[in-house]
Formats: C-alpha cells, sequence, structure tokens
C-alpha cells in the first residue's frame, strides 16, 4: 500500500483501547478528587469527636482525681500504714497523670485557637499544681481535725472544680463553637460537591458521548465509503473514484485491497470485452471461410462428369423415346439447384435425397457398372446437417473406387441412429484406399480437396464434435467412410 506506507496508521484496537482508557481515566480522576475531599471532610468530623471524647475523658479522669481525693483524705486516720499511704497518693496521681495526657492531646497551637490554647494550658498548670498541692499535703497530719488542715484539704476542692468546670464548660464549650463555624463550612462544601458531581458526572458523560460519536465516526464513514462502492462494483459501475486511504490500519488495508479490485476488474473487463470482440470478428471471419469453401466445392463440380452427362443425355434423346430424356434433365435440374443454392444447413433426409439423384445421373451413365443403395432411419432423417457432406464421398468412391474396375462395383450409402449420434456409412467395392492412407494429408493433396473441405466444415459446424473415419475394408479392396454427428447439434 503506497500511502499507508506514508502514514503510519493507529490499529483498531489501539483506538478502542485508548477511548476506552481516556474515560476510564477521566473518570477515576473526578472520583479521586470528589472523594479527597470527601474524606477531609470525614476527617475534620472525626477529629471534632476525637476531641469531644477527650475532653469527656478528661473530665472523667478530674472526677475520678478528685473522688480519690475526697476519699482518701477524709477517710485515712493516719494509723495505716505506709504502703496504704504510698497506693492512695498513687492512685490520685495516676489520675492526674491521665488526665494531663488527655488534655495535651487537646492542646492546640496558639496561632490556631489562643483561647483553647491558654485553656487547655491553664488546666494542665492545674493539674501540675495538685500534684505538687497533694503531696505537700499528705505530709500533715491525719486525720483534718484541725482547721488549717481542713482548710488546705478544702483548697484542693475548689482546685479540682476549677479544672472540671474549665474542662466540662468552657474547653467543651469552646471546642464546639470552634467546630460550629466548621461544620458549617463542611456543610456548604458538602453542598458545593454534591453539586460539583452532578456538574462533573454530566461534562464526563457529554464528553464521553462526543469521543464515542467521533470515534464512531472515524471508524464508520469508511466503512459507509467501501459499502457504497462495492454497491456500485455489483451493478458493474467501475468508474467510482478510489477510496481515500482513511481510518484505522485494518480499514486502511481493506480500503486500499478494493481500490486493487477494483482496477483489477476494470483490466480483466477491458480484456474480455477485447476478447470477445475478436471471438466475434473469428466467428465472422469462419462464416465468410466456410461460404468461401462451399462455393469454391460447388464451383469445383467436375467439368468432365457434366460434360460426359450432358453426351449421355444427348444419346440418348436419339436412341430412346423422350421420357427417359425428361427424367434425366429434371434430375441434372435438382442436382445443379441443389449444389447451386447456398443453406447453411439441410435435413439428413434432404442430403440423402441429392446424393439419389446423383448416383440416379452416374448410373445412367455407367449403366451396368454401378449399382447403389440408400437407406435412412427415420430417427434421423430429419437431423439438420451442412450440405454437401456425402455427395463428394460418394464421387470419390465412384471416380476413384469403382471407375478403375472394368466391371464396376457397388456404393452403399446407410444413415442410421448409434447410441447418443447419427452415423453415416458410405461403401464401395472399389479397389480401395491405400493401406497407409491419412485423413490429415489431405490439405495437401490437390484431388481430395472436397474431401479436405467436407472435413473442415463439419469440424466448425458441429465445434470439434463430429468424427470422419476412412478405412479400406479389406486386402481385395473397397472403402468404408463413417460419419458419427452429435444428435443435438444446434443449427449453426
Amino acid at each position: 500500500m503506497s500511502m499507508a506506507k506514508k502514514h503510519r496508521q493507529i490499529a483498531f484496537k489501539t483506538i478502542l483501547l485508548i477511548l476506552c482508557l481516556s474515560i476510564l481515566c477521566s473518570t477515576l480522576f473526578v472520583a479521586m478528587m470528589l472523594f479527597n475531599r470527601i474524606y477531609a471532610i470525614a476527617d475534620g468530623m472525626q477529629k471534632s469527636i476525637r476531641t469531644y471524647s477527650t475532653i469527656a475523658n478528661l473530665s472523667e479522669s478530674i472526677k475520678e482525681a478528685e473522688d480519690a481525693y475526697s476519699d482518701f483524705f477524709l477517710n485515712f486516720s493516719g494509723t495505716e500504714e505506709t504502703q496504704a499511704l504510698s497506693n492512695g497518693l498513687g492512685n490520685i496521681h495516676q489520675h492526674l497523670s491521665r488526665a494531663r495526657l488527655e488534655v495535651n492531646s487537646v492542646m492546640v497551637p496558639y496561632e490556631k485557637n489562643q483561647q483553647q490554647y491558654y485553656l487547655a494550658k491553664g488546666i494542665t498548670n492545674g493539674i501540675i499544681y495538685l500534684d505538687a498541692y497533694i503531696d505537700i499535703l499528705a505530709k500533715g497530719t491525719f486525720p483534718l481535725q484541725t482547721e488549717e488542715r481542713f482548710s488546705s484539704f478544702y483548697w484542693g476542692t475548689k482546685i479540682f472544680s476549677y479544672l472540671k468546670n474549665y474542662s466540662n464548660n468552657q474547653l467543651l464549650s469552646l471546642a464546639v463553637n470552634s467546630d460550629v463555624i466548621a461544620s458549617a463550612k463542611n456543610m456548604q462544601l458538602m453542598t458545593n460537591l454534591q453539586q460539583l458531581s452532578l456538574i462533573a458526572m454530566l461534562l464526563m458523560a457529554i464528553i464521553s458521548v462526543i469521543a464515542s460519536f467521533l470515534v464512531t465516526q472515524y471508524l464508520t464513514n469508511p466503512l459507509k465509503n467501501m459499502v457504497d462502492t462495492a454497491s456500485d462494483i455489483t451493478k458493474g459501475n467501475l468508474d467510482t473514484k478510489d477510496l481515500s486511504l482513511q481510518g484505522p490500519q485494518e480499514l486502511v488495508f481493506l480500503e486500499d485491497s478494493m481500490n486493487q479490485m477494483k482496477s483489477s476488474l476494470k483490466d480483466r473487463l477491458a480484456l474480455e470485452k477485447q476478447l470477445y470482440n475478436h471471438q466475434l470478428g473469428q466467428e465472422k471471419m469462419n462464416r465468410e471461410l466456410e461460404r468461401a469453401r462451399f462455393l469454391s466445392l460447388q464451383s469445383q463440380i467436375n467439368p468432365h462428369f457434366l460434360f460426359n452427362t450432358l453426351n449421355t443425355i444427348s444419346h440418348t434423346a436419339l436412341f430412346e423415346k423422350a421420357d427417359d430424356t425428361v427424367e434425366l434433365i429434371n434430375t441434372l435440374s435438382g442436382f445443379l439447384r441443389y449444389t447451386l443454392e447456398y443453406k447453411e444447413s439441410v435435413t439428413l433426409f434432404t442430403e440423402m435425397e441429392f446424393v439419389k439423384q446423383y448416383l440416379a445421373l452416374q448410373q445412367a451413365r455407367f449403366k451396368d457398372r454401378v449399382f447403389s443403395l440408400l437407406s435412412c432411419d427415420k430417427e434421423v432423417a430429419s437431423l439438420l446437417v451442412p450440405p454437401l457432406i456425402i455427395q463428394p464421398f460418394v464421387e470419390n468412391a465412384i471416380k476413384h473406387g469403382l471407375e478403375p474396375l472394368e466391371k464396376g462395383g457397388m456404393v452403399t450409402v446407410t444413415a442410421k441412429k448409434k447410441g447418443e449420434r447419427a452415423q453415416i456409412i458410405i461403401e464401395d467395392t472399389g479397389v480401395g484406399i491405400p493401406s497407409a492412407f491419412s485423413i490429415e494429408e489431405l490439405h495437401t493433396d490437390d484431388k481430395h480437396i472436397g474431401i479436405s473441405n467436407v472435413r473442415d466444415r463439419l469440424s466448425f459446424f458441429y465445434q470439434g464434435r463430429a468424427r470422419l473415419e476412412m478405412n479400406r475394408i479389406s486386402d481385395e479392396g473397397g472403402t468404408r467412410v463413417s460419419i458419427l454427428l452429435p444428435l443435438n447439434a444446434e443449427e449453426a
């Protein structure tokens, strides 16, 4: 393909793969962008929930630390073992440590939220202060019987109350207030995402439809052009414009192949037209040649035979009555009329009647030296044959076979059906043809030009389906001519 070599085409499967991958990648990109925003909003909400949970846990830890503080200092008598004192203080410190960890988890940078930063910082400082204060308070006397000792204990409970208020009310309220603004922004963002999702889906659908339409047009336009060209070719119109090589590799190959096929068909039809015209000319030439050969055969009636026949008629007119003369003249007249009228075909019965007239004339000349016997079966009597295909063989039998004999002889002509063919047999009891005689030599033998013409005319009339054989009957002499003709031959 000349143009296909110049322009590298994309394969059909590659085009479909690119289209599918483009749609898939675009869809995944939009989906990832939307999901990323949704996940960011969900992550913020989870952080808010974790903050609320941490503040709740902070309040619970402070409450538990307060309960442990009150239980230890109000119920501790001072008579317990050192281990019990250590366990009681350790329980309080444990709750405070957990509260300190939880308040650290809700600590935010100063730049982000100053109020929450200072509030968390204050809670942390309060927890640190309580840790140190409880250890100092535990070094005093028990139980708390003095006003000073109970006042110190009460001061600790006040600090716990402050811490609970900071965590339960102020810190939680501040976190909620901060999240309200964020939640409003998230709700607005969710609404925007919904709208954006709808717009993105609509755009993706439109782009996919347009891309599919363009690709479909790119693939189907060459197919439509090929279908139109094929339709024109089937209608015999080969002058259509060549297909342009466009589309994927497979279609370009088909388009180029169709162009080559159309060109080949045009060349083939032109060649067939030339051959047909040549065949018509050859057919016309053959017909003219056949007519010329027939006219040539008509002109070859032996002048010696006509002279002798006319001489016989003259002697008969002198020594016999006029009836025989009239019969001979009528016979000769019919003979000459048959030979001089051009006909492309006659019935086999008519041809046999002509041979009968010819033998009647010859028998009038040779008298008892020539005898004849003719028979024609009804099954082949109506068969159309070329004229003058039997008489030359009968003439040849009398002239070259019987005339050299002093006593003459007999000529037998038989027409019958043999299988799917008609058979005409001409036999004589003359001197016979040479044993080495060949029909192929007749073309170069001027003495038998009539028989050569008959053979050529039979071959032309029956398109090579007729058979002609000439054989010597026996060593003593005699000649047999066999002509086999097809029964279904059409008139030439």
